[in-house]
């Protein structure tokens, strides 16, 4: 018996294409919060593109040691996966495809608690601003 996840983050929600990541950061509408800077997009999608693809940088410039930066990135991509669900919903019912970059930009390692409540705030102004579109 297999399970199906419907919150999992398998490797096809993740931006890994040059192209991809320079024209979210060019056309991107940007949200700042104190731990981080939120840039997304939202585009009308094919039949079958519709969804959400995600983008996490940790810099080396700010946090030096990769083990530091990894604990990062795991915890930033736990908070995506657990509170992604109604985006995700919103993207197929309106067949769009919404992409989000997350780029930390403190030099502090920051627990998982505040990790979530900022991007639980910034999915909101996200999910806020797609529906007045």
């Amino acid at each position: 018996m297999a399970v199906v996840h419907s919150n999992k983050l398998g490797r096809s929600f993740f931006i890994k294409n040059k192209k991809q990541i320079q024209k979210l950061f060019n056309d991107g509408s940007r949200i700042k919060s104190g731990t981080f800077k939120t840039i997304w997009t939202c585009e009308k999608a094919s039949e079958d593109n519709s969804g959400i693809s995600i983008f996490i940088s940790v810099p080396k410039r700010l946090i030096g040691k990769a083990n530091k930066r990894n604990l990062l990135k795991r915890r930033i991509k736990e908070a995506l996966r657990l509170n992604l669900a109604d985006l995700k919903q919103y993207a197929e019912l309106n067949n769009c495809n919404i992409q989000i970059g997350v780029v930390y930009s403190t030099d502090l390692i920051v627990d998982y608690k505040s990790i979530e409540s900022k991007i639980i705030l910034s999915l909101q102004k996200i999910h806020s601003n797609i529906s007045g579109i």
